[in-house]
């Protein structure tokens, strides 16, 4: 009697094996590629923290140079064109030798703050804008991002309180806050005496065009 051979199965695998195991590793890619993506994102997000924050500091570094030694610091106020507060610098503490005036705007619809200096005798349209800061975010609402602490309030010098955010989206971005007093200044300086409209009673520099 003769016995019919078994064939042995053909080395591989089936379609179904194959569609399977492509869906598989179709998934751990996915996730594979995502988490990547992901990290990515967040080391992007990081750089622009930390390349925003050093850009901030230097901002705040050129205001607090400017504004240390000024002598009377103006209520801040507000334009079409955005927020703005100013200083003078008396002849014997400016680096010219001159009594100096000094203007800080934010511009929200540039994102921007600048800053221009004049000499107080002359039209601050001598001056011209620098920009010390990009990617500022916010309004001009309620004179944001500047507030002058009165002197006699919480210092015997007045002061200037800034908070600013700053990215270049609402996902990437940093929020820093300073205050820096004006040396020079005191309860007596002209400025200090709040007026009408959130203005100083009886502003320094000119009061001749002088808003942004």
């Amino acid at each position: 009697m003769i016995r019919p051979r078994r064939l042995r199965r053909d080395g591989g695998f089936t379609l179904l094996e194959v569609i399977v195991a492509l869906g598989i590793f179709s998934v751990l890619l996915s996730i594979f590629v995502a988490g990547v993506m992901s990290l990515n994102r967040l080391a992007l997000a990081s750089r622009i923290d930390a390349q925003t924050s050093s850009q901030t500091g230097i901002a705040v570094q050129t205001i607090d140079k400017s504004i240390r030694y000024a002598e009377a610091v103006n209520y801040p106020g507000t334009t079409g064109v955005g927020a703005y507060i100013e200083w003078r610098t008396s002849a014997a503490s400016a680096p010219s030798g001159v009594t100096t005036c000094t203007q800080l705007r934010y511009a929200p619809d540039k994102g921007t703050l600048a800053m221009r200096s004049w000499v107080a005798a002359a039209a601050p349209s001598t001056g011209t804008w620098r920009v010390i800061l990009s990617n500022v975010r916010g309004t001009a609402s309620s004179t944001y991002p500047f507030v002058m602490i009165p002197a006699g309030s919480v210092s015997n010098y007045q002061g200037l309180a800034i908070s600013v955010l700053t990215g270049p989206n609402e996902s990437a971005g940093t929020e820093t806050s300073a205050t820096i007093y004006a040396k020079n200044s005191s309860s007596e300086s002209p400025s200090n005496t709040l007026g009408s409209g959130g203005q100083s009673a009886s502003p320094v520099c000119s009061t001749m065009g002088y808003r942004p």
